[in-house]
């Protein structure tokens, strides 16, 4: 049994049907060519997914519209998110790229399906989903111990409004519910669980701070829809750079990143 109690905040814990709860494993799964709304959409469908084994899951598209938009504000075109959804739906098929290591060191991607899901229409309008995870996917919403156990508020997650931003979050909320002083990051990590197109991928690290990392540090460090701190603590940050010995001098490259709250002891 999850004691969640012991790792997770009162936000959290506070409205079952807007938690959210993944294995730490999760986090290294990146989302390629997601927009904001497929992921908002996407961690709706995961408050569903906890310790739901295999199950299929029928979501009403209603239930989506409400909770991600209480205000009826955001989607007042109603076609054009349908259309959204089914295009969701055929990028939840395959748009999953998972990294791992090869030898300690090299790193390299692959892509996964966690997901299989058909959409359903009653007097030809979209109605509802059936969602139903692979086997690959089990391990990541089922029978997660407490000390591997990411959750947070969908409604706090949807409130933020880059993807840059969203991402960074995931990753932020680990070091915060698994009580970590610092998390590392592969710079060929990051880039891909941030989604940096190929165009900046191997650009100077000033431009993927400047287009990706600044923005979404500025927006966690800010407020969320309650007008309170996402975290309690400032996020901070840190270059883990390489020296790289040439013919005539030594350059020193960025090769990962460091994640922590500020008043943590490094």
């Amino acid at each position: 049994m999850i004691n969640i109690k012991n790792n997770l905040d009162s936000k959290v814990k506070s409205d079952n049907k807007d938690n959210i709860f993944f294995h730490s494993l999760f986090n290294r799964i990146s989302f390629k060519d997601f927009t904001k709304i497929d992921t908002d959409i996407l961690f709706f469908i995961i408050t569903r997914l906890h310790n739901k084994k295999n199950k299929v899951i029928k979501i009403n598209i209603d239930e989506i519209l409400k909770s991600l938009d209480e205000k009826n504000s955001k989607f007042k075109n109603k076609k054009r998110f349908f259309a959204n959804i089914e295009k969701f739906c055929d990028k939840l098929q395959s748009s999953f790229i998972k990294n791992y290591v090869v030898d300690g060191k090299n790193m390299d991607l692959y892509r996964i399906t966690l997901f299989n899901i058909s959409s359903h229409y009653e007097n030809n309008v979209l109605s509802y989903l059936n969602v139903k995870i692979t086997p690959e996917a089990y391990k990541y919403f089922n029978n997660i111990h407490k000390n591997f156990l990411v959750g947070f508020s969908l409604k706090e997650f949807s409130f933020i409004t880059t993807k840059s931003a969203k991402n960074l979050y995931r990753i932020i909320k680990e070091i915060e519910c698994r009580h970590f002083k610092y998390l590392d990051l592969d710079s060929f990590v990051f880039q891909n669980l941030m989604d940096i197109q190929k165009s900046n991928s191997s650009t100077r690290s000033s431009e993927i701070n400047k287009f990706y990392l600044f923005p979404a540090l500025k927006e966690l460090n800010g407020l969320n829809y309650k007008g309170e701190r996402y975290f309690k603590n400032h996020i901070g940050y840190q270059p883990i750079l390489e020296s790289i010995k040439g013919e005539k001098n030594v350059t020193r490259k960025i090769v990962g990143y460091k994640f922590f709250f500020e008043n943590e002891k490094q």
